[in-house]
């Protein structure tokens, strides 16, 4: 018979490596990882929690059966905010037909017309940020992701919208971001869990406005122009599952995006022949091509994979298992909690030559084996991230433009430590000083 997982034994060594999980996963993920191997478990009376950060071992999870795990009692917590129809909540033949719906609004015809309002919004911020003053540019790149994706949402030509149900929200991202002990079900009223509520609400009050105008109103969603929710309209969605995908894609969009575009930058900004080819890049394609696409920025997308390579938004990613089985050599119980970690399999020696160093060039060198089962920031097969595609465009657009339009003054010193219980941001930001900045015009 199979073997469980190694592990913490005893109750106060578990409860101590559980708690360093929820409160500090990066670092608590290392330390257990070098006690118990990259898959180990831990016991909390009759709860087993299984964390997979083998290649092997993962391959077991993301390749098996949709039907032997279930995603919606992993993310319980999040349905206050997110609906009880968003498609990381839903199981079975509900996901598969609402992502059947959904699907088209993530069309790779859509994401090359949305690099243009990339680019724009990203240009705008650029022009307000200050030349010699040092600034945190992390509140920046969440303000800028923020209207990127609402934009998508909405179109550029509702961006009140979009910043109106943006503000709303603040409250309900901030819940999700919230230590897991926190979020436990509770009727308290002027809590955290309650405002989160609240803003749910009025968010949905103003799509329904939204929505039945739309409706009442002949519009073209097949066209390639068309923002996400004429697309979501079309596609026969009910009002509900609308507002539970709209929020869905607001709230996972742009935090983690933010967070991922934090690292990519404070990595990249310490490495000035890194940051020339970039920008050598993006002047290239811009002279190159009237329609700019993300496969003209080659290295701006190797950049954006080693960057989720070493820092992926989400440490680990929970699903429960319905079903005994076994995770490679290991037996794992009917309900338990199974994380595969993303931080773990991309800091895996065995699967990354000099794993700890940011070398972007090792997805561009076809004599350099690069594992896809082992870069796995999104998930893969069915449930897969559907905005995978579009946040790997908005990393590297928004690098890319970066690059192209300013120059920082040098920045050394040690990368800081990753921070977050549920998103994984840079500890104190993104501090800079910009030293030079072309104009939009002139980079174009």
């Amino acid at each position: 018979m199979a073997a469980s997982a190694p592990g913490p034994r005893g109750l106060r060594a578990t409860i101590a490596a559980g708690r360093s999980l929820l409160d500090d996963p990066c670092p608590a993920l290392d330390t257990l990882a070098s006690r118990y191997g990259r898959t180990f478990a831990l016991r909390i009376g009759p709860q087993e929690f299984v964390i997979v950060g083998d290649r092997g071992h993962v391959r077991d999870v993301l390749g098996a059966d949709p039907a032997a795990y279930r995603w919606r009692p992993a993310f319980r917590n999040l349905a206050i905010v997110i609906g009880r129809t968003a498609l990381i909540v839903t199981d079975g033949e509900a996901h598969r037909s609402r992502r059947r719906l959904v699907q088209p609004a993530f069309a790779r015809r859509r994401l090359d017309h949305w690099m243009h309002l990339i680019i724009d919004t990203v240009d705008e911020t650029l022009e307000a940020l200050p030349v010699g003053t040092p600034i945190d540019l992390e509140p920046v790149i969440r303000q800028t992701v923020r209207r990127i994706v609402l934009r998508v949402l909405f179109g550029a030509d509702l961006s009140i919208l979009g910043d109106d149900i943006g503000a709303l929200l603040e409250p309900a991202v901030a819940y999700t971001n919230e230590p897991l002990l926190r979020q436990l079900p509770h009727p308290v009223p002027f809590s955290a869990r309650a405002r989160a509520r609240s803003a749910r609400r009025r968010v949905d009050d103003l799509l329904a406005v939204e929505i039945a105008h739309r409706r009442a109103t002949t519009r073209e969603a097949a066209r390639d122009n068309a923002d996400m929710l004429d697309v979501l309209i079309d596609a026969g969605l009910t009002s509900e599952e609308i507002y539970d995908q709209v929020v869905a894609l607001t709230v996972a969009g742009y935090d983690t995006t933010t967070a991922a575009i934090s690292w990519c930058l404070l990595r990249t900004m310490r490495d000035a022949a890194l940051w020339e080819r970039l920008r050598q890049e993006a002047d290239d394609a811009a002279r190159d091509s009237t329609e700019l696409r993300l496969t003209d920025l080659p290295l701006a997308h190797a950049t954006a994979q080693e960057t989720l390579r070493l820092h992926p938004p989400g440490a680990v990613v929970p699903r429960r298992k319905v079903a005994p089985g076994a995770i490679g050599p290991y037996r794992v119980r009917r309900g338990a909690m199974v994380l595969y970690s993303p931080y773990l399999l991309g800091r895996d020696p065995a699967s990354w030559a000099e794993p700890l160093a940011f070398r972007p060039d090792r997805f561009l060198d076809p004599e350099t084996p690069v594992l896809q089962d082992a870069w796995v920031p999104f998930g893969s097969g069915p449930r897969q991230c559907i905005g995978f595609g579009l946040a790997m465009m908005q990393l590297a657009t928004v690098l890319a433009r970066c690059a192209q339009r300013i120059t920082f003054a040098p920045v050394t010193g040690p990368v800081p430590r990753p921070v977050g219980a549920i998103t994984s941001h840079p500890e104190g930001g993104v501090p800079v000083a910009i030293a030079r900045r072309r104009g939009a015009r002139e980079s174009r």
